[in-house]
């Protein structure tokens, strides 16, 4: 893998990591803004829940793939740390 692959892989797990904070911070400024009826909310703390969790597997895969590279940046940029 060049610089470049690994640059846009950490790249592309930093947009992942946004778009699932939008969503906890969306639906949360959703119900903070208007009352919803309990269909309306258990969906939104279930998208909020869904959101978080994929979060903190971005969080766990980029702590990962920065200590591959503390520890051996050759090791990361020829791939043998593949980031989903």
């Amino acid at each position: 893998m060049t610089d470049e692959a690994f640059k846009q892989q950490l790249l592309s797990l930093a947009h992942r990591l946004g778009n699932c904070l939008l969503v906890v911070q969306g639906n949360t400024a959703l119900l903070r803004q208007s009352p919803a009826d309990v269909k309306q909310v258990v969906e939104l703390s279930g998208d909020v829940q869904d959101a978080s969790e994929q979060a903190s597997q971005l969080v766990a895969e980029l702590q990962r793939l920065a200590r591959a590279h503390a520890s051996d940046p050759s090791e990361v940029v020829s791939g043998t740390h593949k980031v989903a």
